[in-house]
C-alpha cells in the first residue's frame, strides 16, 4: 500500500509522463500530417497547435508547483534528506537508468562514424556515457551526508556538459538549414534539459530553489519526450529516454522525501463574545 506523500508522487510523475505523451504524439503530427512530399513543412494548423501545446504544458506544469506549495508540501535543502534513495530497488532502478544512457551513447558512437559532424558526436556520446555511468554513484551519494563534494559538484555538471555539447552539434549540423520546425523543438527539448540538470546540480552547490528545481525538471522531462517524434540517431533516442528517466527519478525521488507543514491555526479573537 501506498503512503499518501507516494501516491502524490505517483500522480505527479504520471501526469508529467502524460503530457510529454501527448505533446510527442502532436509532434509526430505535424510531422506526418504538415509536411509536403518534399519533407518540408506547410503552412498548417500545425504549425500553431504545436507551439500552443508546448506553452500548456508550461502553464500546466507552474500550477502543479503551486498545488504542491499550497498544500504546504516542502523538501530540505540538505541533499541526504531530500534525496535519500536507500533500500533495495532504488539502486536497481538508477543502475539500470544509468547502464541506458551508457547503451545509447556507445550506440551514437558506432552510428556516427560516417557522420559529417562525427567528432561532434563523438564528443555527445562520450559526455553522454560519462553521464551514465556516474549517475548511480551520484545518486547513491546524494543520499547520504555530503563527504565528496569536489567529485559531486563534477558528476552533477556532466549532464549540463553532455546536453550543452547536443545543443552546440544541433547549431553545428542546421547552420544552413532555413526550416527552423525541423531542428527548433530539439532546441527547446536540449535546453530545458539543461536547465533541469543545472538547477538539480544546486544540491551539490548549496543553492537549492524547491520551486524551481520541480518545474525546471517536469518541463524537461515533457519537453525530452516531445522531442523523440523527431528523427535522430537511435542512440540519440536512446539518451533522450535515459535522461527523460533520470530527471523522473530526481521528482519521484524529491517528493516521496517531503514533508508537510502543518496547517496554520485560525486566530480566534478575544473580545469578549462567543463565537459560533
Amino acid at each position: 500500500m501506498l503512503s499518501k506523500i507516494q501516491m502524490r508522487a505517483l500522480e505527479t510523475c504520471c501526469y508529467v509522463i502524460g503530457a510529454g505523451a501527448f505533446g510527442v504524439f502532436t509532434r509526430w503530427l505535424q510531422n506526418v500530417a504538415g509536411t509536403n512530399e518534399e519533407g518540408l513543412y506547410n503552412n498548417s494548423v500545425w504549425g500553431v497547435f504545436v507551439p500552443l501545446i508546448l506553452i500548456a504544458g508550461a502553464f500546466v506544469f507552474i500550477g502543479m508547483v503551486r498545488r504542491l506549495n499550497k498544500d504546504r508540501y516542502y523538501f530540505d535543502e540538505e541533499n541526504s534528506t531530500a534525496l535519500k534513495n536507500g533500500g533495495k530497488v532504488y539502486p536497481v532502478l538508477r543502475i539500470a537508468i544509468g547502464a541506458v544512457m551508457a547503451a545509447g551513447a556507445l550506440l551514437l558512437i558506432m552510428q556516427s562514424e560516417v557522420d559529417t559532424e562525427v567528432n561532434l558526436l563523438r564528443v555527445v556520446g562520450l559526455l553522454g556515457f560519462l553521464t551514465g555511468v556516474s549517475f548511480p554513484l551520484m545518486m547513491k551519494w546524494y543520499g547520504e551526508p555530503l563527504k565528496r563534494p569536489g567529485l559531486m559538484r563534477l558528476f552533477s555538471m556532466l549532464p549540463v556538459l553532455f546536453f550543452s555539447a547536443w545543443l552546440i552539434t544541433t547549431y553545428k549540423r542546421n547552420d544552413i538549414n532555413g526550416v527552423v520546425w525541423q531542428y527548433g523543438v530539439e532546441v527547446i527539448a536540449v535546453s530545458a534539459a539543461i536547465c533541469a540538470f543545472f538547477r538539480m546540480a544546486g544540491f551539490s552547490y548549496d543553492s537549492v530553489k524547491p520551486s524551481r528545481i520541480l518545474f525546471s525538471s517536469f518541463f524537461g522531462i515533457f519537453m525530452l519526450i516531445v522531442t523523440l517524434g523527431d528523427e535522430r540517431y537511435l542512440g540519440q533516442q536512446v539518451m533522450l529516454v535515459a535522461s527523460a528517466a533520470m530527471l523522473l527519478y530526481y521528482d519521484w525521488v524529491l517528493i516521496v522525501n517531503m514533508k508537510q507543514r502543518e496547517a496554520p491555526m485560525s486566530y480566534q479573537p478575544r473580545d469578549g463574545f462567543e463565537r459560533l
